[in-house]
């Protein structure tokens, strides 16, 4: 038996057989423990089931070590249970790994599927991966985009197209991604809010943000309620409405509207401060203005940054779009020379391990198919720690892997706890996932 004493939550969360399931809670609320007693639970309640028919994924190696250990401990503890004890020995060949250790075991079973050598060796080391892309970008002869570049070096250019290639890298189809990017550079007279620039990619950014401040704001609401400031509560309660219609007007409203009500002038002066001698009180009202007036400069600062006059945006934006155009050749010609010099080399990076892996799940002949369904089964649940730190290719492959009629997804993460931006990591399907489920 666990030790733990769950909530009624997450006993919910540990017993649930019958769907998907999204666990999400802050740090420190125990969701890996939750995760680790679903596994006893499961392998308790099902004599046929083995541990190595759990695909269990996070993003650390450290981290997958210290599931596995918990794991452990757990099965130890059963000593009783002769089924459990056997998965002490099977511990061994669990599936419980990072996402890329994953991709690497499925290439090195499956290659044969995509006409991959399977003579490879993966390219870890950081100054050796540097060195080969600086020896691609030093080889290109195109980098002639004089408005990255100053006069002693293109050290300014080459940084923008690895990002951008590390971007692509993080997408199910990088080129496909790369070559749509400057059509979202073409505005014209129509209303900017109808743009693909808008609706593809600022209108995700704008409501996850403003989804996150209403969040705060509603958590301040009821801190105040807590302390007894009926008057401080009242305004903070008022200002979750207040951002709940600019989320409603960010998807129907005008350009210039959105811009005049993204403003902390719409978030007047907060009132209700207690007396002097109310110390408990006034501790919790100063916090509560702090944090307030931290919401309300988040609110500026999406303004700022992103809205400006609707004509000097689309007259920017023409400008930029030729820009983007060359850009957009330079990091193409950049992918194909470090994926050849990769494959002369039998070098493979991280990012290959994912598409090479994508590719096995996705290929279309009768063996990858049959090799899907086979894993399909084989796999009864797919549990996902961690999961706000998944990108859109690592979300692709999983969602591969899962069949709602012979498996179940079991994610546990908070956005909050995203730490992976420079893996190209996305917390918004975490969001979109929290919001459908």
């Amino acid at each position: 038996m666990s030790d733990t004493r769950f909530t009624p939550q997450q006993q919910r969360a540990i017993d649930a057989r019958t769907h998907d399931i999204l666990v999400s809670a802050s740090a420190g609320a125990g969701k890996t423990t939750v995760l680790v007693d679903r596994v006893i639970k499961m392998l308790k309640e099902d004599p046929n089931l083995n541990i190595d028919q759990l695909l269990m994924v996070t993003f650390t190696n450290e981290a997958a070590d210290n599931m596995r250990e918990r794991i452990r401990r757990r099965l130890e503890k059963e000593a009783n249970n002769r089924h459990l004890r056997d998965q002490i020995n099977r511990l061994a060949i669990a599936h419980i790994s990072t996402i890329h250790a994953f991709c690497q075991q499925l290439i090195k079973r499956y290659y044969y599927l995509i006409d991959l050598d399977p003579q490879f060796r993966l390219l870890t080391d950081e100054t050796e991966t540097t060195l080969l892309q600086d020896h691609t970008c030093k080889a290109e002869a195109n980098w002639n985009m004089m408005n990255f570049v100053n006069d002693r070096s293109d050290d300014a250019l080459s940084d923008i197209v690895m990002e951008l290639d590390r971007v692509a890298n993080a997408q199910a189809d990088p080129h496909a991604w790369l070559w749509q990017l400057p059509k979202l550079y073409e505005l014209n007279d129509e209303e900017l809010t109808k743009s693909n620039f808008y609706q593809k990619q600022l209108l995700p950014v704008l409501q996850r943000e403003l989804k996150q401040i209403h969040a705060d704001f509603v958590t301040l609401t009821h801190q105040a309620q807590a302390a007894d400031l009926t008057t401080t509560s009242q305004m903070l309660a008022d200002d979750a409405e207040r951002v709940e219609q600019l989320l409603k007007l960010t998807e129907t409203g005008t350009w210039d509207a959105i811009s005049a009500q993204l403003t902390k002038k719409m978030f007047p002066t907060i009132k209700g401060r207690p007396k002097k001698d109310e110390t408990a009180a006034l501790a919790a009202y100063d916090a509560i203005k702090d944090s307030r007036n931290e919401l309300r400069e988040q609110i500026q600062s999406l303004h700022d940054h992103y809205f400006m006059d609707a004509k000097l945006l689309i007259k920017l934006s023409a400008g930029a779009k030729k820009v983007v155009d060359e850009l957009v050749q330079v990091a193409w010609q950049y992918r194909q020379n470090y994926q050849q010099i990769k494959l002369q080399r039998h070098l493979l990076d991280f990012s290959d391990l994912e598409h090479y892996a994508y590719q096995i799940l996705t290929v279309d002949t009768n063996a990858g198919k049959q090799t899907l369904k086979n894993l399909q089964r084989h796999y009864r649940e797919i549990m996902i720690d961690e999961y706000q730190d998944t990108n859109p290719l690592q979300e692709k492959i999983l969602q591969q892997l899962h069949d709602p009629s012979v498996n179940r997804l079991f994610m546990v993460g908070d956005v909050k706890q995203s730490i992976y931006r420079f893996r190209q990591a996305d917390p918004t399907m975490f969001l979109h996932k929290y919001e459908t489920f």
